[in-house]
């Protein structure tokens, strides 16, 4: 369509304002206030019948095309316990929907080469990616495909001491296929990470639109359940026992399920907010 538009206020009283958001592909569109009489445009009924009222809106405009930012993600806003430049632990329950739709973001805090964050990779396997900020960037992948439809545990560490990083999938199915499980440790170059100052995001990750602007890209299709992050590298014992020695934020979802804000049970209340619900 080469004109789209909403209104901010479904109804008005007399003296009240309405706003309303026009995108249009054109160079200019057409605006008009009419009463609308019958608007059932049915060839065996009167038709459509609107009548004009005098209003300084009724002209052209200039058009311009406004993009709607589509996907549901959490947003947690900056903060100091975030900006991780040492070890630390990501952990999750995941029910996939597509993983091989293509790359995306499941408990990120990344812009540019700075910052960590746990993926589906393109190939639909859990990945970590690292960065620290000088260009450096390190991604470990576990390399076993997510099955949809399936809850998996999904666990990432790195420890700074070290450059270890380690990567675990658990599925929770006792129907699991054998191959399922992955445990994946390597080597990394990196001896610690960079910091920024963006928001931390849940089901998505910091990208570049088009324009080569900021936006949110890579929407995790699926359901997110408990995730955590800990300001350690827990070992395999403590990711299967869920230690919370180190806890930074575990953000629980079946908290204030009537609102926009997602709840931070740890000390630090690093709560979020829920976008587009």
């Amino acid at each position: 369509m080469n004109v789209v538009g909403y209104t901010d206020l479904l109804s008005v009283e007399p003296g009240d304002t309405i706003r309303v958001m026009v995108s249009c592909t054109l160079p200019e569109y057409r605006a008009d206030l009419v009463r609308l009489v019958h608007g059932d445009p049915n060839p065996d009924g009167p038709g459509v019948k609107e009548e004009t009222i005098p209003s300084p809106i009724n002209r052209s405009h200039p058009g311009r095309e406004q993009d709607f930012p589509r996907g549901s993600y959490v947003r947690v806003p900056d903060s100091p316990p975030l900006r991780i430049e040492g070890s630390f632990t990501l952990q999750a329950y995941v029910w996939p929907t597509t993983p091989e739709k293509g790359l995306q973001g499941i408990i990120t805090k990344w812009a540019g080469d700075a910052g960590y964050g746990l993926f589906i990779g393109e190939d639909g396997s859990p990945a970590l990616w690292l960065g620290d900020g000088s260009g450096k960037v390190e991604r470990a992948s576990t390399g076993v495909p997510l099955v949809p439809a399936q809850w998996y545990v999904l666990a990432a560490t790195f420890d700074a001491a070290t450059g270890e990083v380690s990567l675990y999938q658990e599925p929770l199915s006792m129907w699991a296929a054998d191959d399922a499980n992955a445990t994946v440790q390597r080597e990394t170059s990196l001896s610690g990470l960079g910091s920024n100052d963006g928001p931390l995001l849940i089901a998505a990750f910091t990208d570049r639109n088009g324009s080569g602007e900021t936006a949110v890209g890579g929407h995790f299709n699926g359901k997110i359940e408990r995730p955590r992050l800990l300001n350690r590298a827990l070992s395999a014992e403590e990711v299967r026992a869920k230690s919370e020695e180190g806890l930074v934020a575990a953000w629980d979802f079946s908290l204030d399920v009537s609102l926009a804000r997602v709840s931070d049970v740890s000390a630090n209340r690093l709560h979020g907010t829920a976008v587009n619900i």
